[in-house]
């Protein structure tokens, strides 16, 4: 008798363990959505990769190719690509990173700065404008350089700007420039397997 008593209140308590852990799953599912449907499954660096380069080349198409050729100074369309960068990245690409992440913080390294404080966004604006000048002058002396090789006109352009190749150009100084500040400021944290915010 006291035998089934215990494997009964055993069964109750492995029950109620149960319904606890289901519980708190279905909390954290409400809490992080993709935490554990297919896309958690994908790479952090992949999830990372595609969302920046579709949104750089999406900023390209509206404001690059949106504005008229030669209708406005060319300093002002980079200015304007580099705010244009920073402001959707502070607004909109850095939420989704976090809200993809999972408890280990994988995504938090693929964010430049990713506290949530009143000045980010100026910093991400200015970040924005650094990546826009150093991809300009990228297209700048990749033409120079065609140019001179080929003895071609000074004014021709070899290599038009449009939103395929600025969006790689863009992961190429912005996975550069990440890991340069992992690099330098969160080495600790990599050997312990752990991210900090910045």
């Amino acid at each position: 008798m006291k035998i089934n008593n215990e494997i009964t209140k055993s069964k109750s308590i492995r029950h109620e363990e149960i319904e606890q852990d289901r519980g708190e799953r279905n909390a954290e599912k409400e809490v992080r959505p993709y935490k554990y449907s297919r896309l958690s499954k994908i790479p952090a660096v992949i999830k990372a990769v595609i969302i920046k380069y579709w949104f750089a080349g999406a900023i390209y198409f509206f404001i690059g190719w949106g504005i008229p050729y030669n209708t406005i100074d060319q300093l002002d369309v980079m200015a304007g690509l580099g705010l244009a960068i920073g402001l959707v990245t502070d607004v909109i690409v850095n939420k989704i990173l976090i809200l993809l992440d999972d408890d280990k913080n994988k995504m938090r390294k693929y964010i430049m700065f990713s506290k949530k404080k009143i000045y980010s966004i100026l910093i991400n604006l200015i970040y924005g404008l650094v990546l826009s000048v150093f991809i300009s002058y990228t297209y700048s002396y990749i033409n120079v350089l065609v140019i001179n090789i080929k003895n071609l006109p000074k004014e021709s352009v070899v290599l038009p700007v449009e939103p395929l190749l600025y969006g790689l150009f863009f992961l190429i100084y912005d996975f550069l420039f990440l890991t340069i500040r992992n690099l330098i400021f969160f080495k600790k944290y990599f050997k312990k397997g752990e991210f900090q915010d910045v």
